[in-house]
């Protein structure tokens, strides 16, 4: 319908009472006060937050901001546009839209409609009253389809002439024109008056967009014939464009949201394969690229994507480029690879698959995906390492963390991350100094680490800093992990670096006094774990990184510490420290500006209160001094 006026929209939010289309949305509410308190249905949460009044008929989330008035809230909850959530909430109320002229959009989809109705209704005669045809075999023998299937998707059949759908909706009133327009009916090349059906002899499948409306049509041959197209599709208009529509998206967004998952295949009968077994968060491409657009329409409803493509190449290959357009929208993707040369109606049919765990145990991330299948074409480690940091670079810096770990352990890939890692905007080491740090707890004392940037290609200095923290002391060690301050290290050998360390403590340190602040032997390590960095030379040289290590400034200052006492008393020395020379900063400025108070004859309060902060600041100042004489 054409866009509704707000003064319409603002009868309907005055008409709907919120507290009941609240309820019938299936929020359940607790008066608390004035109004009534319920969980979220826009966010998951386990303290109710989603406020509804019914004095001022509004519902409001509190901690995630959505809802508002019934047309507000509709739409919200249901990912439509304004003029849907009127219609629905119209028909759900018994309320009465305002009669408009159909325009020619309008007059568009009603040609759809009526093409869909005669499409429908003859298949139904043809089950209904024609034994053996061909149709009936391909329908319900070779794909397995009931009638039940065929009447909830649609389904319907073109007849084997050039005339019958032509003459039904000529004979409705609509214009030639218009059916041509829609690409319904062709004119003879040799006679421009004369017309025929586009469709024939096909089964079709009406296409919906994300409003559930019908803007065009699929048809499929029945017996594939070599000149002509397996499927065919009516010609793109206004309301129709492949690269923006994804089969049944409208009818399964709801088990989309739901499941908060999408299963993306290329065709429909792979769509109404999933459906038979109760799987109704599937959707389709219709074998055309996938554009911009299609992920727009998913992100809106879903950023967890399983894709089951056909596993031929070509499957293969569109089920990467998809990936790679998902990504950049942070979906989170897996990809299932069915054999020998599936598609996924075919292997569903075949392998009597009951429900979609075991389709499941099949899928594989996305970028272990593509690891394997660089490593099955052979191509070297250089070369997938380098490939790997560019597929992460839309990621967080903890998801690369993590893919770091992971794919050292499956494959024994080392990741260099540095450059995008500390140079792009995921940098949590870079401000306006070039300069963060990095806090970590030793009992009750802080200590801060000021970091540089990143200039080596094995480790850098933040890499560095933390293995020395652990080298140093065994109570530093269980901190790496608690606070994840693991996931900070680059590079994935210094990962079983750190696992070596915590195994070193473990099994070759005897337990000591509780006291004594337990370190490693850097000479004994290296000389324990030689067989280890020997295998990991290539990537990561550990001879470079000890001689680094222990020609550290901090490594070497810290290393004539044994005792963790003396560790607290360094750390509270450099603490008053600072606080020192902060407070002494504050005076001498304080100062100053009483100066300029006198000077300029202000109020006599307000040079009085400034005259009291100066002599608080100074009584700090004495206080810091007796700490330090006692350390």
């Amino acid at each position: 319908m054409d866009k509704i006026k707000e003064s319409f929209v603002a009868q309907i939010n005055e008409k709907i009472p919120i507290y009941e289309l609240v309820l019938k949305s299936g929020v359940v509410l607790k008066k608390q006060g004035k109004n009534f308190m319920g969980l979220c249905p826009f966010h998951q949460e386990k303290t109710p937050s989603f406020s509804v009044s019914k004095e001022k008929n509004i519902a409001f989330c509190m901690s995630c901001s959505k809802g508002g008035k019934p047309v507000t809230y509709w739409r919200q909850l249901k990912n439509i546009s304004t003029e849907t959530a009127v219609e629905e909430l119209c028909e759900q109320f018994h309320i009465d839209l305002p009669k408009q002229k159909k325009n020619n959009k309008d007059v568009l989809y009603d040609v759809l409609n009526s093409a869909q109705q005669y499409f429908h209704d003859s298949l139904l005669y043809i089950i209904d009253n024609i034994k053996d045809h061909p149709l009936e075999r391909y329908l319900f023998q070779e794909r397995k389809l009931t009638l039940e299937l065929i009447k909830e998707f649609g389904l319907g059949y073109a007849y084997d002439d050039f005339n019958s759908l032509k003459d039904y909706l000529l004979e409705k009133g609509f214009s030639a024109k218009t059916l041509l327009k829609l690409g319904l009916i062709k004119q003879r090349s040799n006679n421009e008056k004369e017309y025929y059906n586009f469709f024939v002899d096909r089964l079709m499948f009406p296409l919906t967009d994300e409003k559930g409306n019908i803007v065009g049509f699929s048809g499929r041959l029945i017996k594939e014939k070599e000149k002509y197209p397996k499927y065919l599709f009516n010609s793109e208009t206004a309301l129709f464009k492949k690269s923006n529509l994804l089969y049944r998206l409208y009818q399964h967004q709801e088990d989309i949201q739901t499941k908060n998952e999408i299963i993306l295949t290329e065709g429909v009968f792979d769509v109404i394969a999933f459906y038979k077994k109760g799987i109704k968060n599937v959707v389709a491409t219709l074998g055309t690229s996938f554009t911009e657009q299609h992920a727009k329409l998913l992100q809106s409803r879903s950023q967890n994507c399983l894709i089951i493509y056909d596993s031929d190449n070509a499957g293969k290959e569109a089920a990467l480029k998809i990936s790679t357009l998902l990504i950049k929208r942070n979906f989170k993707i897996k990809i299932v690879t069915l054999p020998d040369n599936l598609d996924p109606d075919q292997y569903i049919l075949q392998k009597n698959i009951i429900n979609l765990s075991s389709l499941k145990e099949k899928a594989k991330d996305f970028v272990f995906y593509n690891v394997e299948e660089w490593k099955e074409q052979n191509q070297s480690d250089d070369e997938i390492e380098s490939k790997t940091v560019t597929l992460l670079k839309y990621y967080d810096l903890e998801t690369k963390r993590y893919y770091a770990k992971e794919l050292y352990k499956k494959y024994q890939i080392s990741l260099n991350l540095a450059e995008q890692t500390y140079d792009k905007e995921n940098n949590l080491f870079n401000d306006k100094k070039g300069y963060r740090f990095l806090s970590q707890i030793a009992n009750d004392s802080d200590k801060f680490i000021h970091i540089k940037k990143m200039n080596k290609k094995q480790y850098n200095e933040t890499d560095k800093h933390i293995i020395i923290e652990i080298l140093l002391s065994d109570k530093f060690l269980p901190l790496i992990y608690e606070k994840r301050v693991i996931i900070f290290l680059h590079n994935s050998v210094l990962i079983d670096i750190v696992a070596k360390i915590k195994e070193y403590y473990e099994k070759h340190l005897p337990e000591e006094n509780i006291h004594v602040n337990r370190h490693v032997d850097l000479d004994r390590f290296a000389l324990l774990y030689e067989d280890f960095f020997q295998e990991r030379k290539a990537k990561f040289d550990f001879d470079l990184f000890k001689e680094d290590i222990e020609n550290s400034f901090l490594f070497k200052q810290k290393k004539n510490l044994p005792h963790l006492e003396d560790v607290k008393i360094l750390l509270s020395k450099k603490t008053q420290l600072d606080d020192l020379a902060n407070i002494e900063k504050e005076i001498t400025s304080l100062e100053k500006d009483l100066t300029q108070m006198i000077s300029n004859e202000e109020d006599v309060r307000q040079i009085e209160e400034k005259g009291q902060q100066l002599i608080q600041k100074k009584l700090e100042l004495h206080k810091v001094r007796e700490k330090l004489a006692k350390l």
